[in-house]
Parts: C-alpha cells; structure tokens; sequence
C-alpha cells in the first residue's frame, strides 16, 4: 500500500523548492542585471577582449573572452546586457572585441560583439578607454 499522505507532503516540497528556485531567477532578473547593466553605462571603460572559446548554450553560443585592466587579466563570457544575443561560432576564436568593464570593480564586463576591432589598434592605456577609439557610439540593446 502508498502512503498518500507522504506523498503530498513531498509534492508541497517540490511545489516549495520550484517557487523558490523561481523567485531568485525573477530577482536576478528584476534587480541584478539592470544594475550590472547601468553601471557598465555609468561608470565602464573600453578595453580590448579576445575570445578564447565558445561556450555553448540554449539559443545561442557565447565567447568565453579575455581582457586585461591595469595589467590584471580577467577572463568573463557576458556578451548580451549591453548589444543583446549574438549567435558566436568557433571563428570567432581568437577574434579581438570592445569590452567595456566597470571602472569601480573591472570583474564585471559585457563583450561588445558588434563592435570589432581593427587591426590598426594594438595598444590599450593602463586603464582603458572612455568611448570606442575608433569614434563610434557602441548600439545598446533596449
């Protein structure tokens, strides 16, 4: 015989854990990311990444990408707060990007993946820059 009342109990656990699982995303989501986004806006910089590797994921690939601040390297993979999703395949290794990195803790970076590098720039100050060198505006996402 099933122990019924067992199992509804373990179901109102399950239920319990979802809903919980389910608001930090909604938090993360609400409060997180458009802060992370704001202060890259408010207080980024503009360097140089390189993408290492591409990690794949649902709906799209994104780089897995290296940059380097105050001659500290930083390895990130957050390409979409700022230019949105952008599909990356394996010949994009090796391929040099604006990052534009907050100046108030350089951990936290959004690849901009419209926004190549030429091949006329090879040097990046100290602490980077505070537009793109090459004088144009970077496209946000809405």
């Amino acid at each position: 015989m099933y122990n019924y009342q067992s199992l509804k109990e373990g179901n109102k656990l399950g239920i319990a854990i979802v809903g919980l699982a389910l608001g930090i995303v909604l938090i993360y989501g609400i409060f997180y990311l458009p802060k992370k986004r704001n202060n890259l806006l408010n207080k980024g910089r503009i360097t140089i990444g390189t993408v290492v590797t591409i990690i794949d994921g649902k709906g799209a690939n994104d780089p897995e990408y290296e940059y380097v601040v105050n001659s500290k390297k930083y390895i990130s993979n957050e390409a979409r707060i700022l230019q949105g999703t952008y599909n990356f395949s394996d010949k994009k290794i090796g391929k040099r990007y604006f990052v534009v990195f907050d100046s108030t803790n350089p951990e936290r970076a959004c690849l901009l993946p419209l926004n190549p590098v030429p091949d006329s720039i090879d040097d990046v100050p100290l602490f980077g820059w505070d537009s793109l060198p090459t004088g144009e505006i970077f496209t946000l996402r809405k």
